[in-house]
Formats: C-alpha cells, structure tokens, sequence
C-alpha cells in the first residue's frame, strides 16, 4: 500500500488488476500528536504520530505541505455569516472547476527561488500556492504583500516536511549511521556506501508484486514478491 501511495504522489499513476490507471485526486492525512509540540520538537520529529511505515524520505519528500494544526485557530459560531451562502454541493462544482486551472504561474511575477531548492519543493511551492490562490483569491485581484504572504505560507509548510529529513538523520546518528539523502529528477534511485560502491536497482522503488488478499509477506517482507528489475553494483 505504502508503494502504491508513493508511486502514485510522484507520477499520478497506480496499477490495479494487471493495469495501469492515472487519477489527478490529492491526497490530505489530517491527526493528531501523540506529544506535545514542545516535546516533538526536543526529543523527536513532527512526523512521530504517522506509522512508522511512512516514515521513509522518498514518501516523505512527496509531501507538498505540512499544517500544525496546533497553529489553527477554532473555529468559534460566531465567525459564520448570518446571510446567504453557497450549499456545499455547488461550492464543491466549483472548487472542481477550479481544479482545471493553474494560477502557480503568478508567482514569477513575485519571486524567483535559486538553485538550493530541488524540482520537488519547486513543485510543492507552486502547487500550494496555486490551491491557496483559488480559495482566497480565485479572480487573480492580488496585490504583491497579499502574494508573498501566500508563497511565505507554502515554504514554511514545504519546509515542515523537509525539516523532518535532518531528525530523522540525527536519530540514526546514534546508532553509528551516517544518513544523507539527495534527490533528483530522474527515475533511478541508488545507494552508496563509504566504501566506493553504489548499488541502482533497474525499477527505482516499484519492484514489488502488488497482495492478492491476506498473505504472510504483508508482515515479513522478504517473503514478498518482486517485478523483473536488475541491480547494478558498481565500485568508484
């Protein structure tokens, strides 16, 4: 199931009964922390609350944008409108029409990020910028300190997921691992050792069989099947 995920928040696209499907439909995990926000940010990371599966950087970097909910104001009756207002049914029709349209383009007019950012955070700027535009500002009437503060609000969500990375490589430090991570913009995923090697794996991450009902390799995976794929070891 993680690998479905995964392969599908990178290329829009899972395979079910033998085939391949494309769907445009986001993904949005909403919880809550099983520790204080002070506690997490001292002893563990803002990922501590989702299972441990998920807790892999090439699911985590496919994370546009992390909210701490902590940060939300509740919701009070007082706020709501006592005049007309759109039935959830045509607002939905809406924000569904609105999904045909990309307004991240306008962000150029704003900013330009240098070369530190990868093509991921790029992309998960951009998009939750274009999603915040359509909710607050559909009819692009937007001036620039209304604009930054939108971009500012999708680099510090970008940067909660990211963050995230450097806790984990602090928390394998412990156990003599020395963890770095990069990512680029091709298919090929690799692993290399201090010792000179890299090891590629033909498929990147999707080498794995998908279940068929219950079955022992859903809690030992080396009894799990794989595609066809080739690993090359190669020594520097």
């Amino acid at each position: 199931m993680i690998e479905t995920m995964q392969n599908y928040l990178a290329n829009k696209s899972f395979n079910r009964g033998g085939a391949t499907h494309e769907a445009t439909a986001s993904m949005a995990f909403i919880g809550n922390t099983k520790h204080t926000v002070p506690y997490m940010l001292k002893n563990t990371h803002l990922f501590e609350s989702i299972p441990e599966a998920f807790i892999k950087g090439a699911f985590l970097d496919r994370i546009h944008y992390y909210s701490p909910g902590w940060e939300v104001r509740v919701l009070k009756k007082t706020w709501f409108s006592d005049g007309f207002g759109f039935i959830s049914d045509y607002l939905a029709e809406l924000l569904h029409e609105l999904r045909k349209q990309d307004f991240s383009s306008l962000m150029n007019q704003y900013v330009k990020f240098d070369n530190s950012l990868s093509e991921r955070d790029h992309n998960a700027i951009r998009k939750t910028f274009s999603g915040l535009m359509k909710l607050i500002y559909p009819d692009k009437n937007i001036t620039q300190e209304e604009a930054l503060e939108l971009i500012d609000f999708a680099v510090e969500g970008r940067k909660n997921s990211i963050d995230a990375f450097d806790e984990i490589k602090e928390s394998v430090a412990e156990i003599g691992i020395d963890f770095n991570y990069e990512f680029k913009n091709i298919h090929d995923r690799k692993i290399s050792t201090d010792t000179g090697w890299d090891i590629i794996l033909g498929r990147g991450l999707d080498i794995f069989e998908p279940r068929k009902g219950y079955s022992i390799d859903e809690f030992l995976q080396e009894h799990r099947k794989c595609k066809a794929f080739s690993i090359t070891y190669f020594r520097s």
